[in-house]
């Protein structure tokens, strides 16, 4: 996404896309729950029709891999989405959600 660290967990994206994340676990025990969040909060995922979150459990060493995948349809989904194992350390991304005008150059 960028040249530098500081620009690796930034993402630029219209509002008309859908956002796809994927958490990739490597632990020695596959998670118990691995938690999605915005802007701090728990993401809570059903029954609107916007978004998706599906998990699939390691086997043999390789990683667990969570899939959260959101309908954008408001720039209030801008923010922090931040993946949460219940066994190890969280990682987060900062998504700026745009009009097609207001991409920086080079995104697209």
């Amino acid at each position: 996404l960028g040249d530098s660290p500081e620009d690796s967990n930034t993402l630029y994206i219209d509002i008309r896309s859908v956002l796809n994340l994927t958490c990739v676990v490597y632990s020695p025990e596959v998670p118990a729950a691995i938690f999605w969040k915005h802007n701090g909060k728990l993401l809570d995922i059903g029954g609107e029709g916007d978004g998706t979150i599906q998990t699939v459990a390691g086997k043999r060493g390789s990683p667990t891999r969570s899939y959260l995948s959101l309908a954008l349809t408001d720039t209030a989904q801008s923010g922090t989405y931040q993946c949460s194992p219940s066994n190890t350390g969280s990682d987060e991304v900062v998504v700026h959600i745009v009009q097609d005008k207001e991409l920086p150059v080079g995104q697209s």
